[in-house]
């Protein structure tokens, strides 16, 4: 059987999803994954420096 590598992720909530991906890169991050509309909230996967990557979270409306 197939075994799945064993990880975790972190989820920020944030007031403005494409602000805070912006102001990632300006500090030297990296965007992962633009921001984008899923159903109740615009989301972004943004990549720090290190290597390390989080989700942040902006509430719909």
């Amino acid at each position: 059987m197939l075994q799945a590598a064993r990880s975790w992720s972190v989820n920020f909530a944030v007031h403005d999803a494409d602000s805070t991906a912006r102001r990632a890169v300006a500090l030297g991050g990296s965007i992962l994954m633009a921001p984008m509309d899923t159903p109740g909230f615009r989301n972004a996967v943004i990549g720090d420096p290190q290597g390390g990557f989080f989700a942040v979270s902006a509430a719909a409306g």
